[in-house]
């Protein structure tokens, strides 16, 4: 498998990352990138240091569970997001109790939550489980994927492109460990190739040699006034 192409690729800005362990292409891919996902040379102090601080893993609390909310996806129904919710809520105790607080990833589909534990830096679809094949054979826009993020961290460019190389995920939720939800989700005009083309377009414009957090909320944007998401980061 390959990243991005048939597997889920790294993380390259936040601390999460879906990982399939799959052979030597890993050092390849770090290397190959090595430098190219930091925070600019001219990012201030300030920057820098909530950049620290969201690399740093919380402890999920009772209290961080009790206030995920209930969050209108537009692409979803009343009764899906109300089940969205309750399972933000379930993933965040079964990573305090079970996981330590590290990352952990569910696959909702019809109705039937499948789990995925990782640790505080990746999630593992490994060639062969279940969750693999759930994620790369089921039908497009079949699953919601939810997943926290330990040190607090936005979408990534490897969340970014989790959800649009697969087809079969409609919305990719991040709860974080303090009980804040994040979401991308298709839109019925949603076109894969625009939006492999959109960040394309953007990286070529902008001579990308280092990408941060400003360069995907670009994106993001970008995505959404081509109508091809609708998105909430904040």
């Amino acid at each position: 498998m390959i990243p991005g192409v048939n597997a889920p690729p790294m993380h390259p800005w936040c601390r999460s990352t879906t990982v399939p362990h799959v052979g030597s292409w890993r050092d390849k891919f770090f290397k190959e990138r090595e430098g190219k996902y930091q925070v600019e040379d001219d990012t201030t102090k300030d920057e820098l240091q909530q950049a620290k601080v969201l690399g740093k893993k919380i402890y999920i609390t009772d209290q961080a569970i009790d206030k995920v909310r209930y969050v209108d996806i537009p692409t979803h129904t009343k009764e899906e997001n109300q089940f969205i919710q309750e399972q933000h809520k379930a993933l965040l105790k079964d990573a305090k109790e079970n996981n330590d607080s590290n990352e952990v990833a569910y696959l909702l589909k019809d109705g039937k939550v499948t789990k995925v534990y990782g640790d505080q830096d990746s999630v593992s679809f490994a060639p062969g489980e279940k969750e693999t094949e759930l994620l790369f054979n089921s039908k497009p826009n079949s699953i919601v994927m939810l997943h926290n993020h330990p040190g607090q961290s936005s979408f990534s460019l490897t969340d970014l492109y989790l959800f649009i190389f697969n087809n079969s995920i409609k919305t990719l939720t991040i709860v974080t460990n303090k009980g804040q939800t994040k979401y991308l989700t298709k839109t019925k005009e949603y076109c894969k190739s625009t939006c492999i083309d959109c960040i394309k377009k953007y990286n070529k414009n902008n001579n990308i040699k280092k990408f941060n957090h400003k360069d995907i909320d670009m994106i993001l944007k970008r995505l959404y006034n081509s109508g091809n998401i609708i998105y909430k980061v904040r």
